[in-house]
């Protein structure tokens, strides 16, 4: 060996991918990006850059309660759920933070008939303006959601609340619903 080497290999603290990714070369960054995208929920199909179809919020109801934002553009030709219609679909539900309160139904499915007072009422309106395959986000204000009940730490009285909705079929229902 020459006189000075190393012998053995220089001990190197072990590499973090967080915390150390500033330190790789720019090519090798880009790479490790490619090779490892981040995880995502297996209800979500769409690409990342379809989350924002729908720039600004629709308001659903005229005091402004319900807002709808578009995450996955509905299907041409598609149909909203008639009045009393029996609705499947995947959500999970949480607070304007991103705290998500409930995401028991983000990977089950949830079955409800329409107008028959089983969800809150800005859940209910929202699923209401969807067609099947479309992918949205209603921010319902504490009168559309639970108002003035709370359930002890995990549900504050008077909270805003922020449901992702996909609906993946409806069926049955009154054409056209009471008058």
């Amino acid at each position: 060996t020459l006189r000075g080497a190393r012998t053995t290999a220089p001990r190197h603290a072990p590499f973090h991918p967080i915390s150390d990714m500033h330190q790789l070369p720019s090519v090798l960054v880009v790479s490790f990006s490619l090779l490892s995208p981040a995880p995502r929920a297996p209800w979500r199909r769409t690409p990342p850059a379809a989350a924002a179809v729908m720039a600004e919020p629709e308001r659903l109801v005229d005091d402004g309660g319900v807002l709808k934002r578009q995450l996955c553009a509905a299907p041409t030709g598609g149909r909203t759920p008639e009045f009393g219609a029996v609705v499947k679909i995947l959500y999970t539900c949480g607070f304007e933070n991103g705290t998500l309160i409930d995401a028991k139904h983000r990977a089950e499915p949830f079955q409800f008939q329409l107008n028959a007072g089983i969800v809150v009422d800005g859940l209910e309106r929202g699923v209401e303006s969807m067609v099947e395959g479309e992918r949205a986000q209603f921010t319902c204000s504490p009168e559309w959601a639970y108002g003035a009940v709370e359930a002890g730490d995990l549900l504050p009285a008077e909270s805003t609340l922020v449901y992702e909705v996909e609906l993946l079929e409806w069926r049955g229902g009154a054409a056209g619903g009471p008058s």
